[in-house]
Order: structure tokens, then sequence, then C-alpha cells
């Protein structure tokens, strides 16, 4: 996995927060371009670049495809899984204001 960094600022379209950097999972090295997706760290909701590059809400459901579908789910999933088991006092400010 590779980090990149932003040269703009980016918030989350669901929480708000700054997004700052991404990481790419499936891909050896790249920049996220127009259509890519992410989740927040944060709130762990998708979200989608657009042709500018700023995040905008994405529903995993508008996928067809079930593999695909599940698999992002998945990763979702596990990003809950993680919080649950590491409890940040950020988060749940920021949380709690959804």
């Amino acid at each position: 996995m590779k980090d990149n960094r932003f040269r703009k600022e980016n918030y989350c379209p669901y929480c708000g927060y700054l997004c700052d950097a991404s990481t790419l999972l499936f891909k050896k090295n790249g920049k996220p371009k127009p259509g890519d997706l992410s989740f927040c760290i944060m709130c762990t909701e998708p979200s989608e670049f657009d042709k500018k590059l700023n995040l905008i809400k994405f529903d995993l459901n508008s996928i067809e495809d079930a593999i695909e579908r599940n698999r992002l789910k998945g990763i979702q999933v596990q990003m809950l899984l993680y919080w649950e088991a590491n409890p940040d006092p950020r988060r749940d400010k920021i949380i709690g204001n959804l």
C-alpha cells in the first residue's frame, strides 16, 4: 500500500473530517483519479473523487456487481472493527455530531 498526500484540502462529505491523504489498496502506485472510491478514516463512509478530485458521497449499494459491492463493504466493516477495538475520543466527537 502507498500513501499519497493531497495538494489541496479535501473534506469527507459525511463527517467533515479533513482528508489530506489516501492509501491505495488495489494498485501499487498512482494518485487518485476521477471515479476512484475512498473511505473516510474517521466515519468509514464511502466517497468518490469527482472530476476536480473533490470527495462526493457514494452509495455502495449502487454497485451492480455483488462481489465487488461486498468486497468494498467488507473493507468498511474492517475499518469499523478497528475503531471498535481502538476507541479514539477524536473519532467519538466527530461521529457524535453525525
